[in-house]
């Protein structure tokens, strides 16, 4: 598996699960979707996150079965003719999800995680499964700040280790947020002034190990600049 950066502007995000982990995966897409969740029963929180809550009974997901009498609607559809065809529940799963970016199923039920995971590999969907067989997507610890998004993983092995090491970057590189900035606008006085990028690329890395540099953002960003500036840019 390979990180990215994925925007989920006006895409569909659908959650299987109303406990504390679908919660959890809500707010974590929570502004950032159209999120749709489904479950029997929700928390109260989910009252708290805008999303499209649909309340259905997913106990009774069975496994993917064939089935020579699909129903009248899916008759001429060639993928169904050509796949295993589920129950009424699966297929209207199927109907919901198949305009989603991404399925995560996060209930209490392992079985049931993993029927929609059938489901979504079926329909071709990216899934993450919070608990069962694994999808084809991990949801890392992420750590966002006004100018940057750094995302962890351990590939599932070991969360713990992933939520330890957002801590450690939550409170040892705080002032990430104003050394973007600076350097941002330091970045583009160099292009100005210095063709060579080479160069240029140098003068970056050497005020991004100037501890001096550092220990002036702690203070404020305005000495922080100052510092630079007269070092590096006078």
């Amino acid at each position: 598996m390979i990180p990215l950066i994925h925007d989920f502007t006006g895409k569909r995000v659908t959650i299987f699960g109303g406990g504390k982990v679908g919660f959890r995966k809500a707010c974590y897409f929570s502004g950032e979707s159209d999120l749709t969740i489904i479950s029997g029963n929700f928390l109260p929180e989910f009252g708290s996150i805008q999303a499209e809550l649909l309340k259905r009974e997913l106990s009774g997901l069975t496994d993917i079965q064939s089935d020579s009498n699909p129903p009248e609607k899916y008759q001429q559809d060639e993928k169904y003719a050509a796949e295993k065809e589920k129950s009424c529940l699966n297929m209207e799963i199927s109907e919901i999800i198949r305009n989603s970016a991404l399925v995560i199923a996060a209930t209490s039920d392992k079985s049931v995680n993993n029927k929609i995971g059938d489901i979504c590999r079926n329909e071709e969907i990216p899934f993450n499964n919070a608990d069962g067989i694994p999808g084809d997507i991990i949801i890392p610890s992420m750590i966002k700040g006004k100018n940057y998004t750094i995302a962890v993983t351990t590939g599932g092995k070991s969360p713990g280790i992933s939520r330890h090491i957002r801590i450690l970057l939550e409170e040892n590189c705080k002032d990430l947020d104003g050394m973007i900035e600076i350097t941002e606008e330091t970045r583009k006085h160099l292009i100005e002034t210095i063709e060579n990028q080479n160069e240029r690329n140098e003068i970056i890395r050497e005020i991004l190990s100037d501890r001096t540099a550092w220990e002036y953002l702690k203070k404020d960003k305005n000495s922080a600049r100052e510092y630079i500036n007269g070092k590096y840019l006078a």
